[in-house]
């Protein structure tokens, strides 16, 4: 497929999503939605979840470098 094409049935699929939101029961699920991911973020954010997850993603590093060096 050529990039003229797809470029031009992205725009299509952002034009049929267009319709479907110009409904207000769609923009007020969309608005919703929005604010619930926010508050997600925010409460990860605030809770320390992401330092959590990167402590354990760098010790797991450190503890893989180890056992490589120890198996040479």
């Amino acid at each position: 497929m050529r990039w003229s094409e797809c470029s031009v049935k992205r725009l299509l699929v952002c034009v049929q999503m267009a319709a479907k939101l110009r409904c207000p029961v769609s923009k007020f699920i969309a608005h919703t939605l929005s604010h619930v991911f926010f508050l997600t973020l925010l409460a990860l954010a605030t809770f320390g979840a992401r330092s959590q997850v990167g402590h354990n993603v760098v010790l797991n590093l450190i503890h893989d470098n180890d056992s490589m060096h120890d198996d040479g």
